[in-house]
């Protein structure tokens, strides 16, 4: 077998100090205490390394080991150099490492967990490491696997890596992919176990970004993708949320229905901040008909909190919650301003409550008035509702309105700047009393500010299904 020579320079490195070299040290310690070697002490290592520096030849073959420990490791003594700063002294050191395969040793195991743990942590996924170099460490590794013995009492993680050869390709996944995809979803994590890989390791990185792609790929149906979301997010958690979102939105946008995921928008929503902040710049990060689609969930979310949670449970809600609904594809943003009764019994549901903490924004406060209040943005206009069947709707134009819905409190009164301000001087666009066949006759007026309802603002088609009952 040739040696391998890395490529020439002080960056050609095979051990990173603080992801390699430092949990390799303790995993050979726990390993020479195992097996009894007599190897030396702790404190004998960075004199065999020096003395490697000095001479390379003169460090007998069983105690390698350690100068692989100390590759990167600066020595004063020799004017700061390190091992892996000197070419020749480096291809020396694998030369030799690599020709003492060929022999008979109880230490070939342990030689090739150092040299395996050293790849897989050097050159975390967000560092640019020359494919070369890669390659070549790569079939370094192969070849001294093929060298060694099966043994019967062979320990697991050299077992495991014989099973799993693509580990050692160009692509460490590819025999994982079958496991990530239709396995058992703990089945990885129990291989990562079995590889005893140092912490740090590129590898376990890769394959929670891999099961990523693979579990919100266009290859999976539409109803597999959807049972394995609340999966994907679990496993990206925080850490690899910049991964997973626009993945598993642009996925969903995909689907022939996009029907409400209020689990992966409230993940979105925790990460990124809400969909209706035009200046949350991490929402840049999909189109914006991905960002309306989440919109949409969300305005769907706050009617029926708004007339099932909160309403009086008669026909006038229904009624009212399912003509609203037609228009969700053109709401813009949605607040639920609270009346005190309604504050209090918030609390005591949990769902609604969380519902509360987590969009802040989309929750208020209103005083003088005898029922909790919806004030919806819609295209061009902001449309009032109040809980009760002798209350009306009021429907203002946008850029007159005296009040804002960004507000915090509102006032149920026709003052100023009071929702039902409009009410004396009829200074509305239309006010809507729910006297039956109030759908039809508000129609009309919606149509001429734009607004036009459809049955399924979730179906992928929807702008060509236009709502012709009214």
């Amino acid at each position: 077998m040739s040696p391998f020579v890395p490529p020439a320079g002080p960056k050609s490195l095979l051990f990173d100090e603080t992801l390699a070299v430092a949990p390799l040290k303790k995993t050979v310690e726990r390993i020479v205490r195992q097996h009894g070697h007599g190897m030396g002490s702790v404190g004998d290592f960075r004199e065999i390394a020096l003395k490697f520096l000095r001479n390379p030849t003169s460090v007998k073959k069983g105690r390698l080991w350690v100068v692989f420990q100390y590759l990167y490791m600066p020595f004063k003594e020799m004017g700061g150099q390190r091992i892996a700063d000197d070419p020749q002294r480096l291809n020396i050191l694998l030369d030799r490492f690599q020709r003492e395969f060929s022999k008979e040793s109880a230490l070939q195991p342990l030689y090739f967990k150092m040299l395996m743990n050293g790849y897989f942590t050097h050159g975390r996924l967000d560092v640019i490491r020359p494919e070369v170099e890669r390659r070549l460490v790569r079939e370094t590794l192969t070849a001294v696997i093929s060298q060694l013995p099966v043994g019967r009492f062979e320990p697991q993680w050299l077992n495991t890596t014989r099973k799993y050869k693509g580990l050692l390709s160009s692509d460490a996944c590819i025999d994982l992919a079958p496991i990530i995809r239709f396995g058992d979803p703990n089945a990885v994590n129990e291989i990562l176990a079995e590889l005893e890989l140092p912490e740090g390791d590129w590898l376990r990185e890769l394959l929670v970004l891999r099961t990523i792609d693979e579990l919100t790929s266009d290859d999976l149906g539409d109803d597999v993708f959807k049972f394995n979301v609340d999966r994907v997010i679990e496993l990206a958690n925080f850490k690899y949320a910049y991964y997973a979102i626009p993945k598993l939105l642009n996925r969903y946008y995909r689907c022939s229905n996009r029907n409400a995921h209020m689990g992966l928008a409230n993940y979105v929503t925790r990460h990124w901040g809400s969909v209706y902040d035009n200046n949350a710049g991490a929402w840049s990060a999909v189109s914006k008909e991905v960002r309306q689609m989440v919109r949409i969930w969300l305005n769907n979310k706050f009617l029926e909190v708004f007339f099932q949670h909160f309403g009086t449970g008669m026909d006038v809600d229904k009624e009212r919650l399912d003509f609203m609904k037609l228009f969700l594809h053109q709401v813009d943003f949605i607040k639920i301003a609270l009346h005190d009764n309604d504050r209090i019994r918030i609390r005591r549901n949990d769902e609604i409550w969380k519902l509360k903490t987590e969009y802040q924004s989309n929750f208020g406060l209103i005083e003088k008035s005898n029922a909790t209040a919806l004030i919806v943005s819609v295209n061009n206009l902001i449309w009032v509702e109040f809980l009760g069947h002798s209350n009306a709707a009021y429907i203002y134009e946008e850029s007159a309105c005296r009040f804002k819905i960004s507000s915090n409190l509102f006032y149920g009164d026709t003052s100023y700047s009071g929702l039902k301000y409009g009410y004396p001087n009829h200074q509305y666009v239309d006010r809507v009393v729910h006297n039956q066949g109030w759908q039809s006759k508000l129609i009309p007026t919606l149509r001429r500010h734009g607004l036009e309802p459809i049955t399924n603002p979730y179906n992928r088609s929807y702008s060509n299904t236009a709502y012709r009952r009214y």
